[in-house]
């Protein structure tokens, strides 16, 4: 039977605790497989020296790996300061300790590395960090004059000490290599990351918000309006869906609404619409913003046919008796984008108000047009004149319908 031990411990130790920060997710992978070196090597130091018959410094070499072990542990169970104290307080030790048992071993090498190491030093200050790479600094100085300078208290073969110097500064360096190319190669990986969260940002923005408004609010955050004098504005509320919900289950009645809005969506995408928003089961959207068009009005009225079509292909899929009713005004309004938070493109004026009344006065199944309205689209689309009108809020209106789009 395969052993699958070590892959067990690999995937514990590249899974950060839940409780880790994203912030310090990265110095969890550089402490923690930095760790996991240091254990090895000081592993294989202390088997070596065992074999040279030099055991006071193997006994340091051991215990320095167990602080590694127990830095690692530490991790995995998101402790990052403490671990990382640990294991600089135990490289510290060891490092003062091969000076005094066995003279110049090169030992102390390894406090570089473990210097710049402390400057990235998990704590809420950045003080603390530099405090301890100054400590750890002032230690490799104080090592560097003294250990050519230092007797061994313990027997120390030479040519040991002599392999044991060029092999601790080459490891040295070569640590130091590896922790560039592992902090070069995360910091192009943090990059990207970070490029590919602001296109998901900017895509996202620019899903809530037109593309013009989007840059300004990146450029410009706080308010934005602009007047816009002709536009053209739809509305539509679905008759009887009020009713269908009574009798629908909730996931139910958000799926249809999807389903019929997607599809408005992908029309308003076709015509050249803003879409502005929804509520409940009503849709708006706008020609003619944020980017000025003269044919506001016809890109309306061909979008609410479309609309039409659409939702009574969807009501006889569903085979439910909803029906459509549409509302379209021109005119100027105000658009923009105010608040501070769960900021959204809106519109306001009188044009917006009666294109809402289109929609609420008029008859199921058909679209209504003011005569505004009327005026702009009557050369090129078929409508008939449904007569006065009492708008709520608004008074008496004469009021179309439209039917089709003229031929040719």
């Amino acid at each position: 039977m395969k052993d699958n031990t070590p892959n067990k411990f690999f995937s514990f130790i590249t899974q950060p605790p839940e409780s880790t920060p994203s912030r310090l997710q990265q110095f969890y992978f550089f402490s923690t497989y930095g760790y996991c070196a240091g254990g090895v090597l000081y592993t294989a130091f202390c088997i070596y020296l065992i074999q040279q018959g030099m055991l006071p410094l193997a006994g340091t070499c051991g215990g320095l790996a167990a602080l590694f072990a127990l830095g690692v542990v530490l991790n995995t169970r998101g402790r990052l300061k403490a671990g990382m104290l640990f294991v600089i307080f135990g490289q510290c030790v060891q490092a003062w300790a091969s000076v005094y048992i066995s003279g110049y071993t090169g030992f102390h090498h390894y406090l570089i590395p473990l210097m710049v190491m402390s400057l990235l030093y998990p704590g809420r200050s950045k003080m603390q960090g530099a405090a301890l790479g100054l400590i750890v600094g002032l230690e490799f100085a104080a090592l560097t004059h003294l250990a050519p300078r230092t007797s061994p208290a313990y027997l120390t073969y030479i040519q040991t000490a002599q392999f044991l110097r060029g092999a601790n500064l080459y490891l040295s360096l070569f640590s130091m290599s590896m922790a560039a190319i592992y902090y070069g190669i995360a910091s192009e990986q943090s990059r990207k990351k970070h490029e590919q969260h602001e296109e998901k940002t900017r895509t996202l923005l620019h899903n809530v918000l037109p593309e013009e408004i989007a840059e300004k609010l990146g450029s410009r955050p706080g308010i934005i309006t602009e007047e816009f004098e002709n536009v053209s504005i739809l509305f539509s509320d679905i008759v009887g869906f009020t009713t269908l919900s009574r009798t629908m289950p909730p996931d139910e009645v958000v799926s249809l609404l999807n389903r019929i809005f997607s599809r408005f969506d992908d029309l308003a995408g076709r015509h050249g619409m803003e879409k502005i928003k929804t509520i409940g089961d009503a849709y708006m959207c706008t020609a003619g913003i944020p980017q000025f068009r003269a044919d506001h009005a016809e890109s309306a009225a061909r979008m609410a046919l479309d609309m039409m079509r659409e939702f009574n292909r969807v009501a006889r899929e569903i085979g439910q008796p909803l029906q459509l009713r549409i509302g379209i005004n021109s005119g100027a309004v105000v658009a923009g984008v105010i608040g501070k938070t769960k900021f959204s493109y809106d519109l306001w004026g009188n044009s917006v108000n009666a294109a809402s009344r289109m929609a609420s006065h008029g008859m199921p199944g058909e679209i209504q047009v003011s005569s505004s309205t009327y005026d702009l689209l009557k050369e090129k689309f078929v409508m008939e004149e449904r007569g006065p009108v009492d708008i709520k809020g608004i008074g008496l209106m004469t009021t179309f319908l439209l039917k089709d789009s003229r031929a040719g």
